[in-house]
């Protein structure tokens, strides 16, 4: 039996496929965007809880 790679981008659209099961909606695009959005949001939350330590 083949071993199949739990995470995968398959076809034209380079979807996202988990354990053989595609996830619609959730391409290389979005999943980059919604990486940078979570990047986003911790940096945003480091500095702010940065200037917090330096306020007190």
């Amino acid at each position: 039996m083949l071993a199949q790679a739990a995470f995968e981008l398959v076809g034209p659209q380079r979807a996202v496929q988990f354990f053989g099961v595609r996830l619609v909606g959730v391409n290389a695009e979005t999943g980059r965007k919604l990486l940078l959005s979570l990047l986003a949001i911790a940096v945003v939350t480091l500095l702010a809880r940065g200037l917090q330590a330096l306020i007190r």
